[in-house]
């Protein structure tokens, strides 16, 4: 049996485990709710919203978010359902802690000690999966399909790639997100770790690069993408390289980055302090350990424009973005010049189980003759990056 074959085989055997703990895990939840418990969130960054967002519209009522930034406390998230949850400190969230249901939202360096907080506080009820924000997105995604559509999707996503790395990298996300324990056969082989391969964007020493006119980097956070592209694989075959940065304290250190480069590279580099999306506008987000990201209740300002706007007589030839899940978004606002100019692709689809599914069928249905593949960055779930090339190699 192939490896397509085969992780098709395992998710269609584990398929009804995944539903039946699914939803006795929501009836659960639902019950607590409706039965005087409350249900509270840890964590008022985005995958404190993330989570409240995806519990609403599974049915359950979110009490209270949570966290120990004081500087949040008495903020208001809105969610889609147009419904306010209050951020309060962890000692008002949690009240006596008895009748207390709380989703940790938390990176795993913080888990143990939120936790310890939690215990102090009287709550034995905790919900800790090491990401829940995407173990929930995928039962608001899943729950309301039929089995075989959601079997249908899986393998809709596998038949966009030949070859086997990418494969294997989109196992580890299919296990992860059906929940799969594997078995000791040899998909039990693949993990993260074996299939990260450095540098991102730029692996195999960029040979596939080939000779570019105007490289457009969106998220260029404080310039670790083109000192990458400068100084670990040397590359210098560029006529422009055009970065975007939505957050003004990363565009500060992008801007000493490209300043301290030699004057033949430097001038050449172009910095933007916006973001790229569907539409030219303004949007509130958050700035959260050096990373901003669009938040309804965001404190910061910035702007956001689509590089149809900017680029639609220019010759783009390579565009990579990593903008914390707003890439379908940016995407949209791209359609004519990636239609027009079919430029190399590497766009992040880890930021959630939506892009993972959506954005490869978003490049191929914006340009047929596009192949791709997918490759892994990191040792865990995130930096995975989806490629699209008009003549890319499928070995690379």
């Amino acid at each position: 049996m192939n490896l397509r074959d085969c992780i098709q085989e395992t998710i269609k055997n584990n398929i009804d485990i995944f539903f039946n703990v699914r939803k006795k895990q929501l009836d659960y939840w639902r019950h607590w709710s409706n039965s005087g418990g409350k249900i509270i969130v840890f964590g008022a960054a985005l995958m404190g919203e993330k989570i409240c967002t995806c519990l609403e519209e599974l049915g359950v009522e979110v009490g209270f978010l949570c966290d120990n930034d004081s500087n949040k406390w008495g903020t208001e998230f809105l969610t889609p359902q147009n419904r306010r949850i209050a951020v309060v400190s962890p000692q008002k969230a949690c009240g006596d802690g008895n009748n207390v249901f709380c989703f940790i939202a938390a990176g795993a360096q913080f888990l143990d000690e939120i936790k310890r907080q939690l215990v102090e506080n009287n709550v034995k009820n905790i919900f800790s999966e090491l990401y829940p924000d995407f173990y929930l997105e995928a039962m608001t995604l899943f729950l309301n399909m039929d089995k075989e559509d959601v079997l249908q999707k899986t393998n809709d996503l596998l038949n966009m790639f030949e070859d086997e790395e990418s494969l294997k990298v989109i196992w580890c996300h299919l296990k992860e997100i059906f929940g799969i324990k594997e078995d000791g056969g040899e998909l039990s082989k693949i993990d993260f770790e074996s299939l990260c391969i450095q540098p991102q964007y730029f692996f195999d020493g960029g040979k596939y690069l080939g000779k570019q006119e105007i490289m457009v980097d969106c998220g260029a956070y404080i310039g670790d993408t083109i000192s990458s592209l400068v100084e670990d694989i040397r590359y210098d075959d560029y006529r422009e390289y055009v970065c975007f940065e939505l957050d003004k304290q990363n565009y500060k250190e992008l801007r000493a980055v490209v300043d301290k480069m030699p004057e033949r590279t430097a001038s050449r580099i172009k910095t933007f302090n916006c973001g790229v999306g569907r539409n030219r506008e303004w949007i509130r987000y958050n700035y959260n350990g050096g990373n901003s990201s669009v938040m309804n209740n965001g404190k910061l300002m910035g702007e956001i424009i689509p590089l149809d706007e900017m680029f639609c007589e220019k010759q783009v030839t390579f565009l990579k973005m990593d903008i914390e899940g707003s890439e379908q978004e940016a995407l949209s606002g791209a359609v004519s010049l990636i239609r027009n100019k079919k430029p190399i692709c590497a766009i992040c689809i880890y930021h959630s189980i939506q892009d993972l599914f959506e954005i490869p069928m978003l490049l191929k249905r914006f340009v047929p003759e596009y192949s791709m593949i997918v490759r892994h960055h990191s040792t865990e779930w995130c930096d995975t990056v989806c490629y699209a090339k008009t003549t890319i190699e499928s070995n690379s």
